[in-house]
């Protein structure tokens, strides 16, 4: 996606303020990553840090 100034600021401002919102969460199987570059398509843009990321948070050590 291209960037643009009106709006990287303003999701920025979102993505850290939704960050602050959940870290005050206590919710112990709550946990938040951020996958820079990430977009909606999530999935097929990172597969292997998503499966990761998945088969960490399922694990029994957890």
């Amino acid at each position: 996606m291209p960037e643009n100034p009106c709006t990287d600021s303003l999701y920025e401002a979102y993505r850290r303020v939704t960050a602050e919102r959940l870290a005050a969460m206590d919710n112990p199987s709550l946990r938040v990553w951020h996958l820079a570059g990430a977009s909606h398509a999530i999935v097929a843009e990172h597969p292997q840090e998503m499966a990761a990321l998945i088969t960490d948070f399922l694990s029994p050590h957890n």
